[in-house]
């Protein structure tokens, strides 16, 4: 792999989101299911973008080239 500078920038941009959103799921929800299935939902968007930006898992323009 030839990672560039930009590369780990959305890699910490993406990572911070995802504290942001598990910190936003903790301190909102307060039933225990609920937050189990927020948790999930912000864990599987990342997922989601993580393997779009890395493979291209869905061949959107949103991964580049």
């Amino acid at each position: 792999m030839n990672w560039s500078l930009f590369d780990f920038i959305i890699a910490i941009i993406l990572f911070g989101l995802l504290f942001l959103g598990i910190w936003g799921v903790l301190r909102t929800v307060k039933s225990p299911w609920k937050r189990r299935i927020a948790f999930l939902i912000v864990v599987m968007i990342f997922i989601l973008i993580w393997g779009e930006l890395a493979v291209g898992l869905f061949g959107t323009p949103f991964a580049g080239n």
